[in-house]
């Protein structure tokens, strides 16, 4: 009878005979009997180890659920990112739309106040023309050496002086 040793992947030896071997695995171990006929295995599980191979199994499973929970958060606050960043483009692009149309709107209000300004400036001289003619009008005809005919022609001066002033 030829006894032989088994090789058995990712074990250690522990004790060799000449007609057994005894082998750990996995936390349990392993008999081998050979003859030149027939080999024989004789396997007697550790039922701690066994537990430990599952329980780091479902560690396992439970880590990679776990990563994989995650990897989805991290998948929606990145579209979520995406959306935010996105609202505030289109957020900055009406803010700078508005931005221009103020412009715009503070260039015309600008140019109307300039303009009113002006005006006012043109309103109040002309006003300041008119009544220094009124004056003078008036001052020559407390004069009572003219005669009606006169004051008429002075009065349709001023009139048609006055009607000047205000024209544009």
């Amino acid at each position: 009878m030829d006894n032989t040793i088994l090789p058995v992947a990712n074990s250690r030896r522990s004790r060799v005979s000449n007609k057994e071997s005894q082998t750990i695995v996995n936390g349990g171990y392993q008999e081998v009997y050979t003859d030149m006929n027939s080999t024989r295995v004789h396997s007697e599980s550790n039922n701690n180890g066994n537990k430990e191979v599952l329980n780091k199994f479902l560690t396992n499973e439970k880590i990679i659920s776990s990563v994989a929970d995650n990897m989805s958060t991290v998948l929606d606050i990145a579209k979520e990112i995406v959306r935010i960043k996105g609202s505030r483009i289109e957020t900055q692009n009406t803010l700078d739309i508005m931005d221009k149309e103020i412009d715009k709107l503070q260039a015309a209000t600008d140019d109307y106040v300039r303009r009113v300004s002006e005006d006012i400036k043109t309103l109040a001289n002309r006003a300041e023309v008119t009544l220094e003619l009124m004056n003078n009008l008036t001052n020559s005809l407390k004069e009572n050496n003219m005669s009606d005919d006169i004051k008429a022609l002075l009065i349709n001066a001023v009139s048609s002086s006055i009607d000047k002033v205000w024209e544009k």
